[in-house]
């Protein structure tokens, strides 16, 4: 199964000319102000803040289940069949060639 396309566009840019670019010294000044928060635990501001607060929140949710997506994918789990037995990870005795799909099962074009 393919990845759907990103429903997210970016928030800014650090190279080209488009007016979606980010000065060095803005992103300098964003960077020092979030390090002095996050030195301070993240009690200082942002997680007063009555807006940035809940983004921030929610975005420390996001942090977390990327982190998640990315334990599963590097683990073992994803080696394991339906059947319960573990997928090859080999390629002595097996065959090779294009995937294709056929009539719903997918098979090897050799």
């Amino acid at each position: 199964m393919a990845l759907a396309n990103p429903k997210h566009t970016q928030f800014y840019t650090t190279s080209g000319t488009d007016a979606d670019k980010v000065t060095t010294s803005k992103l300098t000044e964003v960077q020092t102000k979030w390090e002095a928060d996050v030195s301070s635990g993240n009690n200082l501001k942002l997680l007063d803040h009555p807006d940035l607060g809940p983004l921030l929140y929610q975005m420390q949710q996001m942090q977390d289940e990327l982190t998640e997506l990315r334990r599963y994918v590097t683990s073992a789990e994803l080696l394991v069949d339906a059947g319960g037995g573990s997928l090859p990870t080999s390629t002595k005795g097996l065959s090779s060639g294009d995937l294709y799909n056929n009539k719903g099962v997918i098979a090897i074009k050799t």
